[in-house]
């Protein structure tokens, strides 16, 4: 019974909000407690004991160095042995899957993240611990989140947790925001992920200019649409119950730059990274190549935050490229750019990537960018399985360029400054329509 299920959005939901509505705000995050480790038990059975060990070893040893305020070694070792836990357990299970296929706990890096990031804000004396168990484990395993995130810092959700008041605005503002990543997710995400194995599935001796670019495009609305739709689930999912998530994704094929792209595309990833390791490095204000090797790290973690494997690094490494190459040379010839001609530029560089991102191996990734720049076989050749999907699937891709660049939005928004009444009427009945149609999909 996944978030994006039928019987999770008209029988599961509606009850979990009722009865929160019925307790007393005090008895709301035990509630809460209570429900994600339900759903994770229904999900993951198999699993929840690792998501219990890594919540009650981080929050026991986060007590333990709070106590620890005189012996800073023993404070920095605590701290060691928690990031490491968190490290080495993300790193074993994307290594076992990539060997075996072993299936990757749901939420193993939100929540190991989490509380690596809690850890070390503690460490640092910017927060103090928490002393309520049962507050920690809401703040690192509330289920919504554990899908796609977004990140959360202490600092930001435990206030809330505190004082969870649920109100009929908020249900309504969490309920759009849950309604269209629904749709983001069951309509246009999983519709071009069907589209891309389906391209995928035909033989590299028939493979085409025209497939790979397909492919790649397919991929690129698929990975935008399928977490971006997870990510404002879990935050309207988090209003309904009080708690207001922070925003992951913010239109990134509208950026201007790769630099730009990286702080639209898993907002909160990237900002925990930069918090976490940039910023401790030195940033970029030491030497070039101490710059250089700052920017490479955090790349490559970006793409690692994906699984651990070689072409991930690969990806990680081409992003690289282009962040120096726009922040050492191309910054001061920025603003004789056109931005018609930036927005290009970022975009070609973006699909580029997929090809690596979607390679199974570093030597298939290869072959897919020599055939995209037309160095394969078969390269001008149309086939009419790849004419028949793209006609069969045009709508889709339409669509999904158009809300790539949140044109729905930002009109919804246009009609609500000029006529309030008018915009909140469109508003529902957009909704309406696409919680009717992202049914229609489930069924």
């Amino acid at each position: 019974m996944h978030m994006f299920s039928l019987s999770f959005v008209y029988l599961f939901l509606p009850a979990m909000l009722l009865l929160c509505l019925l307790l007393p705000v005090r008895l709301r995050p035990v509630f809460l407690t209570a429900v994600s480790a339900a759903y994770y038990l229904l999900l993951e059975r198999e699993n929840l004991i690792l998501l219990a060990g890594v919540i009650l070893f981080d929050y026991g040893m986060a007590l333990l160095m709070s106590r620890c305020r005189d012996f800073q070694r023993l404070r920095k070792a605590i701290m060691v042995c928690s990031v490491v836990k968190s490290i080495v357990l993300i790193a074993y299970y994307s290594v076992v899957n990539q060997l075996n296929g072993t299936h990757v706990p749901l939420g193993l890096g939100v929540y190991c993240l989490t509380s690596m990031g809690y850890m070390l804000e503690c460490y640092r004396g910017s927060i103090s611990c928490e002393r309520s168990l049962m507050k920690y484990a809401l703040f690192a395993g509330f289920f919504p989140k554990l899908y796609a995130g977004p990140l959360v810092s202490y600092s930001r959700l435990m206030p809330q947790i505190d004082s969870m008041r649920v109100t009929l605005k908020k249900i309504g503002q969490g309920a759009s925001f849950f309604i269209r990543g629904l749709a983001k997710k069951v309509i246009l995400g999983d519709t071009m992920l069907t589209l891309f194995q389906s391209l995928q599935a035909i033989p590299t001796y028939d493979t085409t200019v025209l497939t790979v670019w397909s492919m790649v495009v397919a991929m690129a609305f698929a990975a935008y649409f399928i977490l971006s739709g997870l990510c404002d689930m879990a935050k309207g999912l988090g209003l309904m119950f009080g708690m207001e998530l922070p925003d992951n994704f913010s239109n990134p094929y509208c950026s201007l730059s790769v630099n730009e792209f990286f702080g639209r595309f898993n907002i909160t990833v990237n900002r925990f990274l930069r918090r976490h390791v940039y910023l401790n490095l030195g940033a970029t204000q030491g030497s070039m190549i101490s710059g250089i090797f700052n920017i490479l790290l955090v790349t490559i973690l970006m793409g690692l935050w994906f699984g651990v494997s070689v072409n991930l690094l690969l990806w990680g490494v081409y992003f690289t490229v282009f962040i120096i190459l726009e922040r050492y040379v191309l910054l001061k010839y920025i603003d004789f750019i056109s931005p018609l001609f930036r927005w290009i530029y970022c975009l070609a560089v973006v699909l580029v990537s997929f090809a690596i991102f979607i390679g199974k191996t570093p030597s298939g990734s290869l072959e897919y960018l020599k055939i995209m720049f037309g160095f394969g076989n078969n390269v001008a050749a149309f086939d009419d399985r790849i004419l028949y999907l793209l006609a069969s699937n045009y709508l889709a891709l339409l669509v999904s360029a158009i809300c790539s660049g949140n044109l729905p939005g930002k009109l919804l928004a246009i009609i609500k400054k000029h006529a309030p009444k008018l915009g909140d009427v469109a508003s529902i009945i957009f909704d309406v329509v696409i919680l009717m149609l992202a049914t229609a999909f489930l069924l």
